[in-house]
This record gives C-alpha cells, structure tokens and sequence, in this order.
C-alpha cells in the first residue's frame, strides 16, 4: 500500500465553518440565547466598578462551534469568577 506524501493533508483546502445558511441561522440563535442568559447580569457589572470582557460576537460566522463555545465558557466563568452571576447547583 503507498503512503500519502508528507504534506498531502496540508494540500487539503482549508476548513471554513459556518458555509451551511441553514445551519447558520439555528446556531447564531442558539449563540444568542446562550449570551442573553447572562447579559443582564454582565451589564449590570459593566455600570459597576468591575471590569469585564464583553461576550463573544454571536453572529461571527468565523468561528467554530467549539471555538465560539470555549469563548463563551471563559466569558461566562469570568463572570461566576467575579461574583457577577451564580454558579450552577
């Protein structure tokens, strides 16, 4: 059996999230939702003396979910982390 050359997979065209229009419109409703559970609490902190990063852009068609996912999860901790929000039961 012949090997692939070293390289072959880098040959691939790169991946680019987010093509399917469909697919788009339920996961940017799904990244909506899941910031505006907390951006109430956020904004309240932001009018305070507390500094803390805005959430991640729900309608950037850039990222992957996992990756929208992983900016969400430290946006979120860092608001448990400062008192802003409660942690889970």
């Amino acid at each position: 059996m012949a090997r692939r050359p070293r390289g072959a997979r880098a040959a691939r065209r790169p991946f680019v999230p987010n093509q399917d229009d469909d697919e788009w419109r339920v996961r940017r409703a799904r990244r909506l939702a899941a910031v505006m559970l907390y951006y109430e609490e956020y904004m309240t902190a932001v009018r305070g003396p507390l500094h803390v990063a805005g959430p991640p852009d729900h309608d950037d068609r850039t990222l992957s979910k996992r990756a929208w996912e992983g900016a969400f999860w430290k946006w979120k901790h860092a608001l448990r982390s400062m008192g802003v929000v409660e942690w889970d039961a």
